[in-house]
């Protein structure tokens, strides 16, 4: 059975205007943020494309200074806040500065920095009718679908759909914060969960956890979990500030990402996020390659270690083992006997530091551009490389700086408070404590004096990794703790 479209939707909208109007009068209202949000939530993409084409924005605030992006975060609500994000939504808008900590920590794994709250200026009118957005919704629904039995109107003896559905040019908008057309959830359902008909169930990635009025997001890698907070992080992995962040190996002071402290043996070098081998004998060690080896040491061209030079001295193109013997340098292209016919240069083209093989292996680059730049057997000159200048190459270029011989491209870290270069990366100056955050990176801010158990985090004092919510070492759960150096593992 058909039925008129016309007289259908007079229909639905004489109910609209009434139950509008109890809603208004019963202070039934709902922000632009919450209806973008509510819509996202639901994946409701024609309706937020409606509230976008009506030039609703989709940054409005509520009246605490919320946009949809907040809400979502605040909620733990990351499909929706993928969906906001996809329609342009700012992923990081200022309102993220001003939501609690804990919900932030739980939906970034990281800090943000707090501000004074804002006196907002709401777009207008940002509180909408919810009654209204309901009913205008179910209108506006059946005309753009065609008839009311689902049926387009081409060809199906219906009314031709009116090109301007909506005349006013300034009217609520339209959207459905309930699914459409499904059935309303049970209104008992706490947020997060659904009604599948006999009882409330959390919806995918959501729990009860201890709490069954409730449901909580999952805490990614959390082994024992109490409402919303982690009480105890899968194995390799850490308990640090309500998020269990993965284990840096040979660390034994790690602070969120960031590995503090390497055991002996081991050091961050210039990469706080992993522990490398010290390679012994080098006095400039960029992650895991030596980038200069303390005097009377060479790479000899592998950069994963220091050699002593004078131990092979005697036989040339030769490099010492662990033992104290002597074999060919094949970082170079050498193969034989040092010590029964000497070594001898391959005819292969596997080497290729510098740009011609074998002004490399005669050793040409270093012995006339200080290894900084290929040296032109005809023209007796060098063609130093990115960074290097001078007759030899010895010198750093305009916007390089000079450490221990090596050049590194300026990074104008003086322009941030408090902090210095080293190598390739900016650092803090001493006496500074290092702290990072997604928007800003790295801050070098003023120390503060923490008990025993606690470490600065920011402009604060909390828990070191790897103790509990009680600052304390659990080593009835296998923890060990270290008085030496303050740190529980």
């Amino acid at each position: 059975m058909k039925i008129n479209k016309n007289f259908f939707i007079l229909g639905v909208l004489f109910y609209a205007c009434c139950f509008a109007s109890a809603a208004w009068a019963a202070g039934g209202t709902i922000s632009v943020a919450r209806a973008f949000y509510e819509l996202a939530r639901q994946n409701n993409s024609q309706k937020i494309e409606i509230l976008l084409e009506k030039g609703y924005s989709i940054e409005s605030v509520d009246e605490r200074g919320y946009n949809a992006i907040c809400l979502s975060v605040i909620r733990q609500d990351r499909p929706a806040y993928n969906v906001l994000a996809s329609y342009g939504a700012k992923t990081t808008p200022e309102c993220l500065k001003q939501i609690p900590n804990s919900s932030y920590r739980r939906f970034f794994g990281i800090t943000a920095q707090q501000t004074a709250v804002k006196e907002y200026s709401s777009d207008k009118p940002y509180l909408l009718g919810t009654a209204a957005l309901a009913a205008g919704a179910i209108a506006a629904a059946y005309v753009f679908r065609g008839d009311t039995d689902g049926s387009s109107d081409s060809g199906g003896g219906g009314d031709e759909p009116d090109p301007d559905p909506d005349p006013d040019p300034d009217p609520d908008p339209d959207p459905d914060p309930d699914p459409d057309p499904d059935p309303d959830p049970d209104p008992d359902c706490p947020e997060n969960s659904h009604y599948d008909g006999s009882e409330c169930v959390c919806n995918s990635g959501y729990g009860h956890y201890g709490d069954e009025t409730a449901c909580y997001p999952t805490l990614l890698n959390c082994l024992e979990q109490d409402r919303d907070i982690c009480k105890r992080c899968e194995d390799g992995y850490l308990l640090t500030y309500d998020v269990c962040v993965a284990k840096i190996e040979h660390c034994v002071n790690q602070d969120g990402a960031y590995c503090l402290q390497c055991e002996p043996g081991y050091g961050t070098h210039g990469d706080q996020k992993k522990c490398y081998p010290d390679i012994e004998h080098c006095i400039n060690q960029v992650q895991d390659t030596c980038r200069q080896c303390q005097e009377g040491y060479d790479t000899m061209g592998d950069p994963y270690h220091c050699y002593n030079t004078e131990t092979c001295k005697a036989y040339p193109n030769s490099i010492p083992q662990a033992d104290g013997t002597c074999v060919c340098n094949e970082h170079k292209g050498y193969y034989g006997d040092p010590y029964n016919g000497g070594c001898q240069q391959t005819d292969g083209e596997e080497y290729h530091e510098g740009d011609e093989n074998l002004d490399e292996w005669n050793n040409y680059n270093e012995l006339y551009c200080n290894a900084h730049g290929h040296y032109d057997i005809e023209s007796g000159s060098c063609e130093c490389y990115k960074g290097y200048t001078g007759t030899d190459c010895s010198q750093c270029a305009d916007n390089y700086l000079n450490f221990s011989g090596l050049c590194f491209q300026d990074l104008e870290c003086s322009r941030n408070a408090h902090q210095i270069q080293e190598n390739d990366s900016c650092t803090c100056e001493e006496g500074y404590v290092h702290y990072y955050t997604s928007e800003n990176g790295l801050e070098c801010l003023e120390p503060i004096t923490c008990q025993p158990h606690y470490t600065q985090y920011g402009n604060e004092c909390v828990c070191k990794s790897g103790f509990d919510e009680n600052c304390e070492c659990p080593e009835e759960e296998g923890y060990i703790y270290d008085a030496t150096s303050d740190s529980c593992y």
